[in-house]
């Protein structure tokens, strides 16, 4: 990810920025983004960032920071060419952190250890399907809302959660019903039952043999 970020550092030369309005503290910008095409053909797409210099806010519609979580360099464009040295917090992810303490690194380093490695196990598949969610809920403000509620109270349900005690309707989860499968009962099939036939000789010619007087 890293590397992501600094190749859009690098791509900063080939953008150039005009100002096209200033409406209430909010500055519109349009960024030309300069690129070479797979036929070697040169390629200029326009893109817009609006910055909020109250907020401190500033979005492109190229939604780079909305998918992968870092910020574009149409923004960082529009950052330096107004003097914005600090941005919100809001801008750095926490996946992203170095000195971000996470689950996994806090966990012994056994390979022999069953439980660790079903801990370790099940750690990997639960943030794969978070790290989905997070990037999923963070689109647009309904899906931000509807994932905090959600969030909330699976967080409330998971701190009252003990064994043998499951609660699933408490965070909106159906148990699935379960049903026990039997084997198939034999049944007797019509007609004469199969038997065993021997096979027939294969027949073998006689040869004569003819004495020598």
């Amino acid at each position: 990810m890293f590397r992501k970020f600094q190749n859009e550092i690098k791509g900063l030369i080939f953008c150039n920025l005009v100002e096209v309005s200033d409406e209430g503290g909010v500055r519109a910008f349009v960024v030309t983004d300069v690129s070479k095409g797979k036929d070697g053909a040169t390629k200029k797409t326009a893109y817009e960032v609006k910055f909020d210099e109250l907020k401190q806010e500033f979005r492109c519609v190229c939604c780079l920071f909305e998918f992968l979580g870092i910020i574009c360099r149409h923004c960082i464009k529009v950052l330096i060419h107004t003097n914005t040295s600090v941005v919100s917090s809001y801008y750095i992810m926490d996946r992203w952190r170095k000195g971000i303490k996470r689950i996994h690194n806090a966990l012994k380093n056994c390979y022999f250890d069953n439980m660790s490695n079903d801990h370790m196990s099940r750690h990997h598949e639960l943030y794969s399907k978070f790290s989905f969610v997070v990037d999923a809920a963070v689109v647009s403000e309904e899906k931000y809302v509807f994932c905090t509620q959600y969030m909330d109270s699976l967080q409330e349900s998971l701190l009252n959660f003990s064994s043998g005690n499951a609660n699933c309707s408490s965070v909106g989860v159906t148990p699935l019903p379960v049903r026990c499968v039997h084997s198939p009962k034999k049944v007797r099939s019509k007609g004469r039952p199969p038997t065993k036939r021997k096979a027939a000789k294969v027949y073998r010619p006689k040869t004569k043999h003819v004495k020598n007087t």
